[in-house]
């Protein structure tokens, strides 16, 4: 625990620069989380001072010692937080003032500029997101439809399935609004349930023009679809009721409307970025205006003429990072899971949208590691992965997790990936990267 403010102040300056050195090292726009330059702040009330490390709770505790060696405390009084740069909601504050440390990750956020008409550069981060949508969006209509076919059949009853059949499924259960669009999907003269259709068979052609990229094993996009349809067909032979046939086709809607959810935050997310940086621009201006009037009026001075002063000061300029803003980029309303599942679909760093579950890194970075497997790729995994992957696979914790649905959803994914004993191999041998047989 370091109380020292300039040590706060040095250690978010080393995290500015390590972002600026990440960032360069980028063939394409992006953002960056460097986890090794992580600055943990707690924010303590002074009145509950001396007792305040014994209102953590442990799971933060050990999550936090994950991540990082030490942390940093800040002991403020409600009036002082008005003048510092992290903005508390409300609920924070009805804790702060409950005496429960606040914990704050700072980060920081690169300002996107408009690249003239046109608009601007997709980053990294956006890209892959939308790809992963559209590759669910394709995969899950054939699954859907499938589903569909069986619980109609299962009711005695007929429905014929083709392309697109489940799409209005996923318009009606997995719709967000705010997803890009082009084409069809913008045209005014089309009713609303059209324009999302529209959208949605947008996205299923993309997904299937990329299906080969997510699904290496593949011969083909029909391979992939044939195997969804057995997959499916082998499932519906279980004899399955209808109230299994609804909780799997809600299943199935949920990725594509957290991937929904996903790609409208980051577009929303590129917008601020690019008002803020419209925000920088104005106040530099007039920050540079000030200046020239200033050194103007040196000069006149300096050379006898007398000029009337100014009645009252200039306001000062507003800082363009205001503590709505401060709030909103450090906010979000993805879920820990969700943030999680984008990791896993999209192979993106969640704390790239939002550092509000930052304590959920290792997992994170494991449903990364598994999407690699998936794709079939080499990785070597650090060693905080290690023994996550040894906790899920073997069943041993070191307590109680702060993220048991993630880690039910990674313990399964490792294991529908390798059994259980391909696991136990890798581990006698760990100085070989991870491959996979990749049988999806």
């Amino acid at each position: 625990m370091i109380y020292d403010p300039a040590a706060m102040q040095q250690a978010i300056s080393d995290l500015a620069k390590a972002c600026e050195e990440e960032i360069a090292s980028s063939d394409r726009p992006t953002d960056a989380f460097p986890i090794r330059a992580i600055v943990p702040i707690f924010v303590v009330n002074t009145a509950h001072r001396d007792d305040w490390v014994v209102r953590i709770p442990c799971g933060i505790l050990r999550a936090l010692g994950r991540l990082t060696e030490h942390c940093f405390v800040s002991a403020t009084e409600e009036t002082q937080l008005h003048s510092d740069y992290y903005a508390l909601d409300h609920d924070d504050l009805k804790k702060f003032r409950e005496g429960i440390p606040i914990l704050k990750i700072v980060s920081a956020i690169r300002p996107q500029q408009v690249l003239g008409v046109g608009g601007r550069t997709k980053h990294v981060a956006e890209i892959k997101i939308r790809e992963a949508l559209e590759f669910e969006v394709f995969s899950r209509d054939i699954e859907i439809g499938a589903l569909l076919h069986g619980k109609a059949r299962a009711a005695n009853t007929d429905l014929m399935i083709s392309r697109g059949s489940g799409l209005e499924f996923l318009r009606q259960n997995a719709w967000i609004d705010g997803v890009p669009t082009k084409g069809k999907a913008r045209d005014k003269s089309l009713s609303k349930g059209d324009q999302q259709i529209a959208l949605f068979e947008n996205l299923r052609l993309e997904g299937e023009m990329i299906a080969l990229k997510f699904v290496p094993a593949a011969l083909s996009p029909s391979h992939v679809e044939n195997t969804i349809l057995a997959q499916v067909e082998r499932w519906n032979a279980g004899a399955r009721t209808q109230a299994e046939y609804e909780a799997a086709l809600a299943s199935a809607a949920l990725p594509v409307k957290i991937l929904m959810k996903a790609c409208a935050y980051i577009t929303e997310l590129a917008q601020a970025k690019v008002a803020l940086a419209k925000a920088i621009k104005k106040a530099e201006k007039r920050a540079a205006k000030r200046a020239e009037k200033a050194l103007k009026l040196e000069r006149d001075l300096a050379s006898g003429l007398r000029r009337r002063p100014r009645w009252r000061p200039l306001d000062p300029i507003p800082d363009p990072m205001s503590k709505r803003s401060h709030h909103y980029f450090a906010g979000g309303n993805l879920s820990a899971f969700e943030l999680m599942f984008i990791a896993f679909a999209a192979d993106v760093d969640p704390n790239l949208l939002s550092t509000k579950h930052v304590l959920a890194t290792p997992e994170f970075n494991l449903a990364r590691m598994l999407r690699r497997l998936y794709w079939r790729q080499q990785v070597r995994p650090e060693f905080a992965e290690l023994r996550l992957v040894h906790e899920l696979v073997f069943g041993s914790s070191d307590g109680s997790p702060l993220y048991p649905d993630i880690r039910a959803f990674l313990a399964k994914a490792a294991l529908d990936l390798e059994p259980r004993e391909r696991w136990s191999a890798w581990f006698d041998n760990p100085m070989e990267p991870i491959s996979s047989r990749a049988k999806k």
